[in-house]
């Protein structure tokens, strides 16, 4: 009787969960194919989901489904890419291709050319000292000396000197922008062409000034120092006829204007014309230059 209690028990267990499986799939177990199975599971072709059954009091739980193996199962429906993936790179770009970027190929050097590496350059922070500054008039380096001036120099800023020029000497002033000349003359020179090839043909401003060695007084010198030191005659130059007058009266310019000494003074007009010579024509300008700082000529 027992058995037979159980038997029967065991049977309406089993309807029970087949009638459940059933409406789980919306199908009734009937004749014919059915996409539901009366055990509960989902009958797909190629597919068997077997049946555990419990443990312990000999009742057999619910079908669990297991997926199928890897290996000899046949895909649902056609096979389709997913969307977002792309196929290989040996695929898109041949076998030989790789996710490397490429590098951009360098021409060939050309052959026995080489690049030296720099020397370091060395820097000596360490004072030097000041070159000595030349002394006396020179004539101005950044500019090529005149064609026709001889003895050229420049003892000043803007102010030059020389010997008296030609027209080629001229046409240089005038081409290098000299607003007036200061002609030198002793007493009774005749500088009426001087003159005229300068204001009427160059348009260049003329002054001249009588030098005489023999009556030089301190007008003459300071009507000379008030000539090279006005503004509106720049660029000035001023020129004698062998350098005897230009010479001297710059000595006594450095002398009286600018406070050189006698060795300092001396230096620069010997260099601009002044020649020292005990018995020539210049021997007559040291004279009167030496009277008049001796106080015999006013």
């Amino acid at each position: 009787m027992m058995s037979r209690l159980l038997g029967s028990l065991c049977l309406a267990a089993l309807g029970v969960l087949g009638l459940q499986g059933c409406k789980h799939c919306k199908s009734s177990c009937g004749p014919g194919p059915a996409p539901c199975g009366c055990n509960g599971s989902v009958a797909v072709p190629g597919r068997v989901a077997p049946m555990v059954p419990a443990v312990g009091d000999g009742i057999p739980a619910a079908p669990i489904p297991v997926a199928p193996a890897a290996v000899g199962v046949a895909p649902i429906g056609p096979s389709v890419p997913p969307t977002n993936s792309l196929p290989p790179v040996s695929a898109r770009y041949g076998p030989s291709a790789s996710l490397q970027c490429p590098q951009p190929a360098l021409p060939p050097a050309p052959p026995g050319v080489r690049l030296a590496v720099p020397a370091p350059v060395i820097t000596d922070t360490r004072a030097s000292p000041a070159a000595p500054l030349p002394q006396g008039p020179i004539a101005d380096a950044a500019a090529p000396l005149p064609v026709g001036i001889k003895q050229f120099a420049k003892p000043k800023t803007q102010v030059a000197t020389g010997l008296k020029p030609d027209l080629d000497g001229l046409d240089w002033l005038q081409a290098k922008g000299y607003k007036t000349v200061l002609h030198l003359v002793q007493t009774g020179e005749d500088d009426a062409a001087e003159r005229r090839q300068s204001e009427e043909k160059r348009n260049i401003k003329y002054l001249s000034l009588t030098v005489a060695p023999a009556t030089l007084d301190r007008a003459t010198i300071e009507q000379f120092n008030q000539i090279i030191g006005d503004p509106s005659n720049l660029p000035l130059f001023v020129y004698d006829k062998d350098g005897m007058l230009a010479g001297g009266m710059w000595y006594l310019h450095f002398r009286t204007a600018d406070f050189a000494t006698e060795e300092e003074a001396r230096a620069k007009a010997t260099r601009l014309g002044l020649k020292e010579d005990p018995n020539g024509e210049h021997k007559v300008m040291w004279d009167a230059i030496k009277k008049y700082f001796t106080g015999k000529v006013q």
